[in-house]
């Protein structure tokens, strides 16, 4: 899973469980284990390019400061965010964004599938 944080999460200002950054998770569950239940792994999966086209083309659509408080969040600038967020998400997925951070989804995509495979 990879998460970003939508603009009514940010202009409300329920940022539980956000980082900074937004990250590449991975949930493992072992529910039949007595000792452990489950894990997680969350990791930076950006490349300068790709972070700076986040800080420049995303954030700046409502105004993110640098502590994470918006200062734009009418409804125009809340619709343009989360539009340019399905774009940068849209990039990820079809593997358009640039080759450096492609090739680290790849990475933690196939970390992913490897414990899975394991678990089984």
């Amino acid at each position: 899973m990879i998460r970003f944080p939508n603009a009514e999460a940010l202009c409300s200002g329920d940022l539980t469980g956000w980082t900074a950054t937004p990250v590449f998770r991975i949930e493992i569950s072992l529910p039949d284990n007595p000792t452990i239940n489950g894990f997680v792994f969350e990791a930076p999966f950006f490349s300068e390019q790709f972070a700076t086209l986040v800080e420049s083309d995303l954030y700046r659509r409502i105004g993110i400061s640098v502590n994470w408080e918006p200062r734009r969040c009418d409804e125009a600038s809340k619709e343009a965010f989360d539009a340019e967020l399905a774009r940068l998400t849209d990039s990820l997925m079809e593997r358009t964004a640039d080759a450096e951070t492609v090739e680290k989804v790849d990475e933690l995509i196939h970390l992913a599938e490897s414990i899975a495979v394991r678990e089984r």
